[in-house]
């Protein structure tokens, strides 16, 4: 059994003109998976300026530093 998955090893993918209209959970989900890629050691795409890695995933997916869509299932 592999166990759990984290996040920390999924890709996150997509263009910030994805974000609006697929709404917040879509949001949230990206910047919780981009949260954890930053704890296992990712480098920051933004300047962290002291933030909580959490703050600085959030600014990333927003500022349109991460790309990420939606595809359907």
């Amino acid at each position: 059994m592999k166990g759990k998955d984290n996040g920390s090893d999924s890709e996150v993918r997509a263009g910030s003109e994805g974000q609006r209209p697929w709404g917040n959970f879509h949001v949230a989900t990206v910047v919780f998976r981009r949260a954890l890629q930053l704890r296992s050691g990712a480098r920051p795409r933004i300047d962290p300026a002291g933030h909580k890695l959490g703050h600085v995933a959030f600014l990333e997916v927003t500022a349109g530093a991460i790309a990420w869509e939606v595809t359907p299932a």
